[in-house]
């Protein structure tokens, strides 16, 4: 009987400390899983909040690509509208230049009415027929056609200076010389023509030179304009690449927190499982250990130093040492346990009230290595009134000499009883 005692007291500790120490674990585990849960659900709110900024910016990126495609096909159009006109612009200069060409033909044809004048007038026609090749380099220099014009007239007037100085000396070849006047008339109102016809070319040249250096300044900023975008390009592609990475980064990582999370919910939901069947099993077990002890009988702590109840610990809170009465009515019980401490090695012992013969009664412990024995007597008369604690004694061997020694005291510190149970 008094080993069933026993063991039903060792199962219910291992019991208590089973379900204390899962208690412990279960908050421990459920805590630390659920910090790390809500870690994980935090990184990946954070990551999903990233990947939206980042989809918002390839967005915001891809609509300023557009645009700038836009544009670039805007200046596209606008420079082939400008090649147009240049390419208008050469077929102008082309037909100017054909008109020079004819002018040039025109002035040959002077040149050919030129022979027919008389050889007196030789080297004036001469000179005439130089600055008539001059004009002739028209076509090639327009500055030189310039210059050309100004020595023609200065030539001219030259040659009316001679006539004055050769009238004498041409009389008899009046008639010639008035047919050669004419023709001198004619020729210079075909120059002076000539001359405002290369005026007005010269004006419309320049005016077209102007505009071709105009478009040409347009196409070389439309070149640069160009050539700025397409480094701008670049960079947003550079950008746009950059962005596509670092969202297949983003996704890779939610991926991984994603499956990281799975696997701790399925984690917490197994040790979840895992707990209710331990609680469960315990439960079982606390079920017996209660049919148990329905059918044993009950046990009341009578006194115990530790309790802050004044009926419990009768006063005594360091222990019931030598010489120390501790006043319970014992008349109702059938058997005690006593718990005591020798010397900080604990001790316990069972005492049966009911048909006994000997009213004195010895609570012993020994070391570790059996090199001393301690004991603590105990009194409990007839009356079953008191729990009376007696005098100490302790036997120590010497391993050293081989000797044994033997103290006895009626107190002594570090000898006491904490705790007594009573059985019915």
């Amino acid at each position: 009987m008094n080993n069933i005692f026993s063991d039903l007291e060792k199962l219910k500790r291992e019991i208590w400390h089973l379900r204390e120490s899962i208690r412990a674990l279960s908050s421990v585990n459920l805590t630390s899983l659920q910090a790390k849960v809500n870690e994980h659900d935090s990184q990946f709110q954070q990551l999903s909040t990233a990947l939206d900024s980042q989809n918002q910016l390839l967005q915001s990126t891809s609509n300023l690509v557009n645009s700038h495609e836009t544009s670039i096909e805007n200046l596209n159009e606008d420079y082939q509208t400008l090649s147009g006109n240049l390419t208008s612009l050469d077929g102008t200069v082309s037909s100017h230049t054909q008109s020079i060409s004819s002018i040039n033909s025109s002035i040959t044809e002077l040149q050919n009415k030129d022979d027919d004048i008389d050889e007196e007038l030789a080297l004036h026609y001469s000179r005439i027929t130089s600055n008539t090749n001059s004009i002739n380099s028209i076509g090639d220099d327009i500055d030189s056609l310039s210059s050309s014009y100004s020595q023609l007239v200065e030539a001219s007037n030259t040659l009316y200076n001679t006539l004055g100085d050769l009238q004498d000396d041409v009389e008899e070849n009046f008639g010639n010389i008035t047919t050669l006047t004419g023709n001198i008339s004619t020729i210079n109102t075909n120059l002076q023509t000539l001359s405002e016809d290369l005026t007005s070319l010269d004006g419309t040249v320049s005016s077209h030179t102007q505009s071709i250096s105009t478009i040409n300044s347009s196409i070389t900023d439309l070149q640069n304009k160009d050539d700025d975008i397409d480094e701008e390009l670049a960079l947003h592609y550079t950008r746009i690449t950059s962005n596509t990475n670092s969202f297949n980064s983003l996704n890779s990582t939610v991926g991984s927190l994603t499956s990281s999370y799975s696997e701790l919910v399925t984690a917490v939901n197994t040790l979840d499982l895992s707990l209710n069947s331990v609680e469960n099993s315990i439960t079982g077990i606390e079920e017996d250990i209660g049919d148990i002890q329905e059918a044993l009988p009950e046990t009341i702590v009578l006194y115990d130093k530790d309790s802050t109840d004044s009926n419990i610990n009768l006063g005594y809170t360091n222990g019931a040492l030598g010489r120390t009465t501790l006043t319970i009515d014992l008349s109702s019980y059938e058997k005690l346990s006593i718990y005591a401490s020798l010397n900080g090695f604990s001790a316990q012992t069972t005492i049966y009230l009911k048909n006994r013969t000997l009213t004195d009664h010895v609570i012993f412990s020994a070391a570790d290595n059996f090199t001393s024995l301690h004991f603590l007597k105990v009194n409990i008369p007839s009356s079953l009134d008191k729990v009376e604690v007696k005098n100490m004694g302790v036997y120590t061997y010497d391993s050293t000499t081989g000797n044994v020694s033997f103290q006895y005291s009626s107190r002594k510190a570090g000898y006491f009883i904490y705790r007594i149970e009573g059985m019915k």
